[in-house]
């Protein structure tokens, strides 16, 4: 009887201990997995852009028309590419391809603005960049950048003031002649609206106008002899020098015609015959010169 009652005590005990609630056991703590970042992203961060842009800027130093300005023009950018932000979003290197695709129009070759380059760099950056090692990638972008701020200059200068330097064609004959200065390209580089840019300097004087209308009909029924077409694709050139007279009243001398006429506010109040210099190295008669005389 003794024993029943110590194994009910010990069985009474066991069950209590059973219903004794323990502390649970403590969460282990979570554990943030430090993730690193993609393999682009840290080449990257590995590279220093800015030497990289420096390096290829100077790869190509040679080809720019302007590189000393184009140069100041990315300094004080910290040497990133402004341009492709700046017009890549609505388009507008696009339209700027168009444009030069047009310039026939104005009787120049697409080819001095490097255009096939340009279409490719930027077909490039449109299409196949994602496919493309970063580095690789950079350098793409950049040279792309720079051979756009460069033929943005060349074109504004070629519709502004003409491709060629009269001085340059005849030193001992020449009238004062507009040209670009450093603030006028550094200033190019700052236009935010390229379309309304581009559009604003095209020239629309009318006898140039009439000259690009004759030059398109030349293009669509080209002849055998292309005198026309060179003689035209010329004196467009020579209509986009700024060494036009700002009187309303000047002397204009058709070589060919052996003709002077007095204009007088946009009318000829005068014509009479005269004679030219002969056509010698010295005595030929430079056609910037006798084409415009201030009267007096």
């Amino acid at each position: 009887m003794k024993e029943n009652i110590i194994f009910i005590m010990i069985c009474v005990l066991f069950c209590a201990s059973c219903s004794v609630k323990r502390p649970l056991a403590p969460t282990p703590a979570i554990q943030l997995i430090k993730v690193e970042p993609p393999v682009l992203k840290k080449h990257t961060e590995k590279m220093n852009v800015a030497a990289e842009f420096k390096r290829v800027f100077e790869a190509s130093r040679l080809t720019f028309i302007y590189p000393d300005q184009i140069d100041s023009f990315y300094k004080n950018n910290e040497y990133q590419p402004v341009l492709i932000s700046r017009f890549m979003a609505d388009d507008q290197l696009q339209t700027f391809e168009g444009y030069l695709m047009n310039v026939g129009a104005h009787g120049i070759d697409p080819q001095v603005f490097s255009v096939n380059r340009i279409k490719k760099l930027l077909d490039n950056y449109i299409h196949e960049n994602a496919r493309k090692k970063e580095r690789e990638s950079y350098r793409d972008d950049m040279e792309l950048e720079l051979v756009i701020a460069d033929a943005i200059i060349k074109y504004s200068n070629a519709m502004q003031f003409g491709i060629v330097d009269p001085a340059r064609i005849y030193i001992n004959y020449s009238t004062p002649t507009l040209r670009p200065d450093s603030m006028t390209v550094i200033q190019i580089l700052k236009v935010k609206n390229l379309k309304a840019y581009l559009d604003s300097i095209q020239p629309k004087d009318k006898q140039y106008v009439a000259l690009q209308k004759a030059l398109k009909a030349e293009q669509e029924n080209p002849q055998e002899n292309d005198s026309t077409y060179r003689i035209l694709k010329v004196n467009l050139e020579r209509l986009r020098w700024k060494n036009k007279p700002l009187t309303d009243k000047y002397v204009q001398v058709n070589i060919p015609e052996f003709m002077l006429s007095v204009i007088d506010s946009g009318k000829v109040s005068l014509r009479m015959k005269v004679c030219v210099g002969e056509q010698t190295l010295d005595k030929e008669t430079p056609s910037w010169v006798a084409r415009y005389i201030v009267y007096r």
